[in-house]
């Protein structure tokens, strides 16, 4: 039980230290480890063998006095506190049966936590991918731009021909126009990975696989 108590823990600095880091603070995968926690302290309180039961009530009396100078003397509320030890060394019975249940329930929570993990972490690595395609997009049409600039002043310095000339400016203005929409690209991609990566930072190592392919 105590691995399943600390498999957030061990996990959120792995996230902390790389392009993964916003993660930890999602609030999916917060409700997640919230659920598991939860769930870990129940089986905690249902296997103890001691527990401490407490019960309190609180009773509020009406009375209708004849005399009325009767009720002056009666109390207006009544309360009460018990409190008991109960000792279980041994669970059996409805106490075995409450073990098991949060067991289960523990399982459960854990399962989920991993499946809620998982899956922002996949949503981050593509976000992270259209971020890094996009960014490469935008260095090429800066490069196609640079490119289209110096085959115009070229075109001017040896005086080509109105046809020429036109053709180059025409191939200037359809690189500007990529480089904008190279740009708008961009600020798309990274407003998607936003809440899921940091696109600056390296991805985590990939984990080593396991076991053999079919």
């Amino acid at each position: 039980m105590r691995r399943l108590l600390l498999l957030p823990l061990l996990t959120l600095p792995a996230l902390a230290q790389s392009a993964l880091s916003p993660l930890k603070d999602h609030p999916l995968l917060k409700q997640a480890e919230a659920y598991l926690l939860a769930a870990r302290k129940s089986l905690e309180a249902q296997a103890a063998p001691l527990a401490l039961n407490v019960q309190g009530n609180y009773l509020r009396y009406g009375y209708t006095c004849e005399p009325e100078a009767v009720c002056t003397s009666l109390p207006e509320s009544a309360q009460s506190l018990t409190l008991a030890l109960v000792l279980t060394p041994f669970p059996f019975g409805e106490v075995a049966d409450g073990v098991e249940r949060a067991q289960i329930a523990l399982r459960r929570a854990e399962l989920a936590y991993r499946k809620t993990r998982a899956g922002l972490e996949a949503q981050a690595v593509a976000a992270y991918g259209r971020y890094q395609e996009a960014r490469l997009g935008v260095r090429i049409a800066e490069k196609g731009l640079e490119l289209a600039r110096k085959a115009l002043e070229a075109a001017r310095k040896r005086q080509a021909n109105p046809k020429e000339l036109r053709e180059a400016e025409l191939a200037l203005e359809e690189a500007q126009n990529r480089l904008e929409e190279a740009q708008r690209g961009l600020a798309l991609a990274l407003e998607a990975a936003r809440d899921l990566v940091d696109p600056e930072a390296p991805l985590p190592p990939s984990p080593n696989p396991r076991g053999r392919p079919p």
